[in-house]
């Protein structure tokens, strides 16, 4: 059925930073090694993936921000409030444990 396919984030590397240059889902079958590119595949999105990297990647920061906030709350625009992020942290099933 579409749509039941599971998914994966795939985490793609500038080649020439370093850094995080692109957060997206991808399907199971299609993950793992991104061809020519550094990139690489997570069951969940990883916050901690930018400064993996690189000490100081605002950018990398950045896409994974807007990447968590288009996939969780449909919208890269979406204002992260105290009390918004404070909710989000806060329910268990946001995170693997």
């Amino acid at each position: 059925m579409p749509g039941t396919e599971k998914l994966l984030v795939e985490y793609v590397l500038d080649p020439r930073s370093g850094g995080l240059a692109v957060v997206q889902l991808v399907p199971e079958a299609v993950g793992g090694d991104g061809g020519g590119s550094r990139s690489f595949t997570r069951p969940y999105i990883d916050l901690s993936i930018p400064s993996q990297f690189a000490h100081y990647d605002k950018t990398g920061g950045r896409v994974i921000i807007d990447f968590l906030k288009e996939t969780y709350f449909g919208s890269t625009g979406y204002k992260m409030t105290r009390e918004r992020c404070a909710a989000f942290f806060d329910d268990p099933s946001h995170f693997l444990l």
